[in-house]
This record gives structure tokens, C-alpha cells and sequence, in this order.
């Protein structure tokens, strides 16, 4: 999470030539402090690039793999995202596990320029969005602004599958 060497994913057998104008799309992105949907059909190499990314040391990044979940519920989502800032989960509530990791990202924000959640596969939590939940997401990137990027994966534009009444 704090560094190139905090995920030990295989894709760093790609290379340091792999996709290195996406690459560098991408730091434009995360330098101008804009987050972003990353929209593609499954199957097509962007878990691999953004596992890549995981692994570069220009900024702090934490990688949530939604995959990882036992089920696609808010307290999964939110327990593996304080898991995945340095957190232990517990027996917290989703307000406590939210808490805890804007705490993390506040100790994070002091050490690194940049801090980068990849919310990889987002859209599979399609049936959990409400304005809340989304409010709660979009609130990582407040605890401090312009530090804090948020990159989503989606097979559909997110306005696409976010209900009108979540919005």
C-alpha cells in the first residue's frame, strides 16, 4: 500500500516497457489530481495494468480488488478497504470502518504526495448504490484535496448503472 514493493502482484514480470504511454496517460491524470472511470470489456488487460500501476512508486497506491470480497455487500466493501489503508477491520460498524480509513488516508497524505485508490471491478457493487454509499466513496477524496485520486474500473459508464434515486 505505501509502495512499489507493498504488492507483490505478478504482472511485475511485465516489465518496465509495458503500456508505457498508458502509463504515462495516467500519471497526467493522477498528478493533475483527477479522478476517473476506467470503462472496458472484461477480459482485456486493464486488471493487469492497473495491478501495474498498483506497483509504481510515483505516488502511494492502494489497490481494491472487489474480487476479493465474500460478498458483494456495503460492510465487505468497506471492511476491505480499511484492510487494504493498513486498518483491522474487527467488529466495526461500516461508519467505523469508514472512519478509521479517512484516519489512515490523513496519515498516508503526510508521507505521500499522492495517494491513489484503484477500486478495481467497482461496478460488480452495482446493487449497493445508493447517494449515500456513493457520497462515502466520493468523501475519500475530501479528506485531503487534491492528494487523493480515485480510479474506477466499469464495463458501463457509472451513470449508466447508478439509479436516478441514487443520484
Amino acid at each position: 500500500m505505501t509502495s512499489k514493493s507493498s504488492y507483490n502482484f505478478r504482472e511485475t514480470e511485465l516489465g518496465s516497457d509495458f503500456a508505457q504511454d498508458k502509463l504515462k496517460e495516467f500519471k497526467e491524470l493522477i498528478n493533475a489530481s483527477l479522478s476517473f472511470v476506467v470503462i472496458s470489456m472484461p477480459g482485456v488487460g486493464v486488471s493487469y495494468f492497473l495491478k501495474y500501476l498498483a506497483m509504481q512508486d510515483f505516488a502511494c497506491f492502494i489497490h481494491v480488488d472487489l474480487y476479493l470480497l465474500p460478498t458483494l455487500s456495503r460492510y465487505e466493501f468497506y471492511k476491505l478497504l480499511l484492510m487494504e489503508t493498513g486498518g483491522k477491520p474487527g467488529s466495526k460498524t461500516e461508519e467505523q470502518l469508514l472512519a478509521e480509513t479517512k484516519e489512515n488516508l490523513k496519515v498516508l497524505t503526510k508521507k505521500w504526495e499522492k495517494i491513489v485508490i484503484i477500486f478495481s471491478r467497482f461496478d460488480t457493487l452495482k446493487d449497493q448504490f445508493d447517494w449515500n454509499f456513493l457520497s462515502n466513496i466520493q468523501s475519500l477524496a475530501t479528506v485531503s484535496p487534491g492528494k487523493i485520486v480515485l480510479i474506477f474500473t466499469s464495463t458501463k459508464p457509472l451513470h449508466e448503472i447508478v439509479s436516478a434515486e441514487a443520484l
